[in-house]
């Protein structure tokens, strides 16, 4: 089953394709709370061992940067489920009781704050990106 996004239900305009400066702007935002220190970089297999065996999909905050760089993720529902599948992974490994899992449980909670602001229309959009709709 998919993992659940933290965005929530999609917005009509959710889907709509984004410019960089706005997707990265929100991106700064969710990554600023201290609950978001652990996702700024990769995991490492000298930080957890066994990491890389156990988690098939590693995200992080800077891959996500990445991947809206690229054009990887262009829309409000493709980032809040990058944002979604990193923080699986983190209580996955860790489980569901432990200290990494409450601070994922409190970034959720202020990334889900930042983009549903966004998702409806609680800022303005910067819809359009290059060579898109």
């Amino acid at each position: 089953a998919p993992l659940p996004a933290l965005l929530g239900p999609t917005q009509p305009s959710g889907d709509a394709p984004l410019t960089y400066d706005y997707l990265l702007t929100l991106l700064r935002r969710v990554s600023s709370p201290p609950s978001a220190l652990i996702f700024k970089r990769p995991v490492t297999e000298k930080d957890a061992a066994g990491y890389s065996s156990r988690i098939l999909f590693p995200m992080d905050l800077s891959l996500v940067r990445k991947m809206i760089t690229t054009d990887l993720i262009a829309t409000l529902p493709e980032l809040s489920a990058a944002l979604a599948l990193m923080c699986h992974n983190c209580v996955k490994f860790n489980g569901p009781d432990s200290d990494y899992a409450a601070m994922t449980r409190d970034f959720e909670r202020e990334a889900r704050a930042v983009l549903q602001a966004a998702g409806t229309g609680g800022e303005a959009k910067g819809h359009i990106r290059a060579g898109g709709a």
